[in-house]
């Protein structure tokens, strides 16, 4: 009677995770503040396309200030709902919820550090939910294609960028660009860490 109770057990458990991992792989919505903790930190690391190694890190942590809970980036606070949702724009970078086989467009101006007016075109897609192996480790990541072309002052050109959401940290795991000649680069998770 023991063995079948610690084996229903288990059954249930695993079912439960299975269940998550499955309503994960259905839809996941947008995050806010109360899905974060404070001390919550993220760092990537830019990856050289030549060498394969990192160039520079940078991160992100949950602070708070005022009572409210931002992202500090060492330099600058920033509101939660600013990095997942872009309410300016009609064409925005990311659609809520993000699901498998949605589609949108996206497109942006905005000024480099030059000063140049730089502009985005692209088709989005979510092509795929797939585990995804990193330095910071394995995740479960939508896999959301940008496909499409970029202007400046030096003319147009193909700008192509992938992300891979990973919906049980709240962050991009992974992220590559390439204009689909000779330039690409990558940048992926290197550390995750919770208080």
């Amino acid at each position: 009677m023991k063995i079948m109770i610690v084996v229903f057990r288990l059954v249930s458990a695993i079912s439960l995770a299975l269940m998550s991992t499955i309503t994960q792989a259905q839809e996941s919505k947008i995050p806010t503040s109360i899905d974060f903790e404070i001390g919550e930190r993220w760092e990537w690391a830019r990856i050289n396309n030549k060498t394969k190694l990192p160039e520079w890190n940078f991160f992100r942590s949950i602070v708070e200030k005022d009572g409210i809970k931002l992202f500090f980036d060492g330099k600058n606070h920033i509101q939660i709902t600013q990095v997942f949702f872009d309410g300016k724009s009609k064409k925005p970078w990311r659609v809520w919820p993000i699901k498998v086989g949605r589609q949108w467009e996206y497109e942006n101006e905005y000024k480099q550090a030059d000063g140049t007016l730089f502009a985005v075109s692209q088709n989005v897609e979510v092509a795929s939910f797939e585990e995804v192996i990193v330095t910071a480790g394995k995740f479960m990541a939508y896999k959301i294609v940008y496909k499409g072309n970029a202007r400046n002052s030096r003319g147009t050109f193909t700008q192509n960028d992938t992300y891979w959401y990973a919906p049980s940290i709240r962050a991009y795991v992974k992220y590559t660009s390439e204009d689909g000649k000779d330039y690409f680069y990558q940048r992926e998770l290197i550390k995750y860490l919770t208080m």
